[in-house]
This record gives C-alpha cells, structure tokens and sequence, in this order.
C-alpha cells in the first residue's frame, strides 16, 4: 500500500465484481485513503468505472509529492498498462503524464506487477 507523505494516509484500490458470461469476475475500481491511525477514511478517488474485463481501468501504481500514481490500460490486455495519470489528491483531477520525476522508477516484473 502506498503512503501519501503529506498525510500519512495509506491508499488502497479496490475490486468490484461485474457478471461477465455468467461468471463473477473482478475489475479494479475506486481507490481510498485510510487513516493508518485510525482505520477510517480520508479520502474516496472514484474512477471511472469498468463493466468488463477488456474495459479501459486505472491501477493505482504509488503516492508521488505531485500526485497518485495510476497506469493506464488502454487496450484489452487488462494487466498492462500503456501511459500513465496523476490523480490530483485535493480535486480529484486526472491529467496524463508526459514526463517523470527525476527520481522515480517504474519497474515492471513479470505478470504485471509493479514493485
């Protein structure tokens, strides 16, 4: 779970489960920021949602000083993200990416996971 610096809120994504052929199946949605002290919530992100597995979805990937870090699908393979957005924590705004941080490295490992 990733940490926002300025608030000391964790952030976590999470599943919904749409009906897709007569089987439940998981899509990523909404992420939320948690008080770590408290247990109670911050701050709820809604993002756009999926209403199938091949849908365009956000993944929440880390907690930068600029922003939350999503990836971006774009295509049909869920798992794989083709740019990136920074979600603004105080309006909720979404813009893409154009250019990193210096400081910031985005290492895909196999299956997709981001570390």
């Amino acid at each position: 779970m990733p940490e926002r610096s300025d608030t000391g809120g964790l952030l976590f994504q999470a599943l919904r489960t749409i009906d897709e052929n007569n089987f439940p199946t998981y899509v990523l949605a909404d992420v939320f920021e948690i008080d770590p002290a408290t247990g109670g919530p911050l701050r709820h992100y809604r993002l756009p949602p999926a209403t199938k597995r091949s849908d365009l979805f956000r993944r929440l990937i880390t907690a930068l000083p600029e922003g939350i870090l999503l990836g971006v699908n774009d295509v049909a393979l869920p798992w794989i993200s083709k740019r990136l957005e920074l979600l603004d924590p105080v309006t909720g705004v979404r813009r893409t990416v154009l250019t990193l941080p210096p400081d910031i490295a985005v290492v895909m490992t196999r299956g997709g996971a981001v570390s």
